[in-house]
């Protein structure tokens, strides 16, 4: 797929993440007007979108293998089964934030802690990004993508470098093994 079609695709994927993502916070919240929702949308489709732009620019292979499938052939059953996992409670959150913050109001959350919050999705995000710039083989499964290139380094996990021990953190990463 040429990289205009890709970005294309991507883009409308993230439209319909948004529009999910807002029908299942406002529903919930049985309300449009909650202003910390809209902020949260604008925090992580505003930083899904600065990634998605970037990894059309500088890793259209990353891009497109981050847009398979999360269920696929030769996956392991714990990876298939923490992946579901992972999504359901991910959107039991999403349901359950618009209860508690406006339909119930089960809980209170004073505003330098929401203010605190909202940082740590920053700072998660710019982890992401992170972590997207330094392995181009951040599949969405575990498995070791030999049609891109990707081997797995077989060294000892603690070596020394420059006389300094050190930890093999992402040994799979694009540039070879990295070390810190």
């Amino acid at each position: 797929m040429n990289r205009k079609a890709l970005l294309g695709k991507a883009l409308l994927e993230v439209l319909a993440e948004f529009a999910v993502f807002a029908a299942l916070l406002f529903v919930c919240a049985g309300t449009l007007l909650w202003p910390a929702g809209w902020a949260f949308l604008a925090l992580f489709f505003g930083f899904a979108l600065a990634i998605v732009l970037w990894l059309a620019r500088k890793e259209p292979e990353l891009l497109a293998e981050r847009m398979s499938s999360p269920m696929q052939s030769g996956q392991p059953l714990w990876d298939k089964v923490f992946v579901v996992a992972v999504m359901v409670l991910f959107v039991a959150w999403l349901i359950l934030m618009p209860l508690d913050a406006v339909r119930f109001g089960w809980s209170e959350v004073p505003g330098w802690l929401q203010i605190f919050g909202a940082l740590g999705v920053v700072l998660s995000f710019y982890i992401m990004f992170l972590t997207f710039r330094e392995n181009a083989y951040l599949a969405l499964v575990v498995k070791v993508q030999k049609e891109r290139g990707q081997s797995v380094v077989r060294a000892p996990a603690l070596t020394v470098t420059s006389g300094i021990p050190c930890t093999r953190v992402r040994c799979c990463s694009s540039r070879g093994a990295h070390c810190f």
